[in-house]
C-alpha cells in the first residue's frame, strides 16, 4: 500500500502542466581543514645552512622549537639519520642545540658569546 502511493505521489508531482518544484542549492562547502604547518626540519636546515655560510659556527646558534615542532621534527622521515643527535640529553639538529617549547613560535636564535 505505501509502495502504491509513493509512485502515485510521483506521476502527480510529474504530471504535464504541473509546475515543477525547485529547491536552492546548498551553497558549495569549502574545504577547511586543518592548515598544513611548514616542515620545521626543511625550514630550519635552510635557515642553519645561510647561518654557517654566514660565519656563525653551530655552538652559537640555538634552536627554539614548540613542543609540536619538535615532535615533527623527530618523526619526518625525510630527514637524514645523523641529522637529529643527543648527547647527554640534549637534543641537536645539524650540530645546533635545540630547546624544546616555552615558544609560541619556533625560531633559530644566534646566542652571544
Amino acid at each position: 500500500m505505501l509502495y502504491e502511493s509513493f509512485f502515485a505521489s510521483q506521476r502527480r508531482a510529474n504530471a504535464p502542466g504541473r509546475r515543477q518544484e525547485t529547491s536552492m542549492a546548498a551553497p558549495a562547502k569549502t574545504a577547511t581543514g586543518p592548515t598544513q604547518r611548514p616542515n620545521p626540519g626543511l625550514t630550519f636546515k635552510t635557515k642553519i645552512e645561510n647561518a654557517k655560510l654566514n660565519g656563525i659556527a653551530p655552538s652559537a646558534l640555538l634552536l627554539q622549537l614548540t613542543r609540536g615542532d619538535v615532535s615533527r621534527l623527530k618523526r619526518d622521515p625525510s630527514l637524514a639519520t645523523g641529522d637529529i643527535s643527543f648527547v647527554d640529553g640534549q637534543m641537536r639538529y645539524l650540530e645546533v642545540k635545540v630547546s624544546e617549547g616555552e615558544v609560541a613560535v619556533s625560531d633559530l636564535v644566534i646566542l652571544q658569546p
